[in-house]
């Protein structure tokens, strides 16, 4: 009876550990990659990787001696700096020495990270850096030392356009480079902020000679715009004088009709020819003259108007 209690409890203490074995198996079968993460899974029992899927972020049931090689999706930061003692020591186009401190961002391509782990493993960040040195130092030998501080965004341009196409070749690709401060002996440095400042006067100065080009072609607008005014305005003018005298024409032509159409309803009413007329109106003409006053218009003249104002006889009394 001992016995068969004996072999019964153990059956239950193997049985209890199988369970905790299984468990414990279970839980180690999960792997998890984060949300910028993607994944080649590994299998620890055959040391190989399987390169038929890349895994995205998530929880997954991978078996037993399986897990994640993981690799990064967002941007990665690569610097060097005289704080981290890693500043790039460079040469310019005539030898001078030079410290750059230059960093980039970087992201891996996903559809080449089975390529990227083929070739590199996991060192690929290193094989990185060892390029973007190779890059900055092959570009900085192309420029004089003075090119770096006053044509260093065209510098940047040409380190960028090699970087990416560098990257490209090693599956991934260049997102922002930065050339940072770049440090000179202190001689050279002085002599680059002459030659700077040189610059920046000349510079200045070519600025205020077209700032006067543009002053004078403004003065030249104005009185350009001046002269068309005073065009305008004197042919308004003239326009305006044109049709005063030719409403004073009008009007005396019709003055002039009208006094003739008169005389011709006058004839026409005493049933006189144009001599009768002119002697009707010489009568009356005497007659005013015979009742004047001799005193007072002794030294007067009277004219004697045939139209209504102009004078075709003057009789002087």
């Amino acid at each position: 009876m001992y016995v068969r209690n004996e072999i019964h409890l153990g059956f239950k203490v193997l049985f209890a550990c199988a369970v905790l074995v299984g468990v414990i198996l279970f839980s180690v079968s999960f792997d998890t990659l984060a949300p910028t993460q993607v994944g080649l899974v590994y299998n620890s029992n055959l040391v190989e990787v399987s390169r038929g899927r890349v895994y995205n972020n998530g929880r997954y049931f991978l078996g037993v001696g399986l897990s994640f090689i993981k690799f990064p999706m967002d941007m990665r930061l690569v610097e060097f700096t005289a704080a981290k003692g890693n500043a790039v020591a460079a040469w310019s186009k005539e030898g001078q020495a030079l410290s750059i401190e230059f960093s980039f961002y970087y992201r891996l391509e996903r559809d080449k990270i089975v390529d990227l782990y083929a070739r590199y493993g996991k060192d690929y960040a290193d094989r990185y850096e060892q390029i973007a040195l190779a890059v900055i130092k092959g570009s900085s030998v192309q420029y004089t030392a003075d090119q770096f501080f006053s044509d260093r965004l065209l510098i940047n341009t040409n380190v960028t356009d090699r970087l990416r196409l560098r990257l490209r070749e090693e599956f991934a690709t260049v997102e922002l480079v930065n050339m940072r401060q770049i440090t000179v002996p202190a001689r050279f440095d002085a002599k680059i902020l002459d030659k700077v400042v040189t610059v920046q006067q000349q510079l200045t100065a070519e600025n205020e000679k077209n700032i006067s080009i543009g002053r004078a072609e403004i003065d030249v607008i104005r009185g350009e715009g001046a002269a068309q005014v005073n065009l305008t305005l004197s042919r308004a003018n003239a326009d305006r004088s044109l049709l005063v005298a030719q409403a004073e024409a009008n009007g005396l032509a019709a003055l002039r009709l009208q006094e003739s159409m008169s005389y011709q309803m006058l004839q026409a009413a005493l049933g006189m020819n144009a001599t009768e007329l002119l002697q009707y109106r010489w009568a009356q003409l005497a007659n005013r003259l015979e009742s004047s006053n001799q005193d007072d218009q002794s030294k007067q003249t009277l004219q004697y108007v045939v139209g209504f104002d102009a004078p075709l006889i003057t009789v002087k009394t």
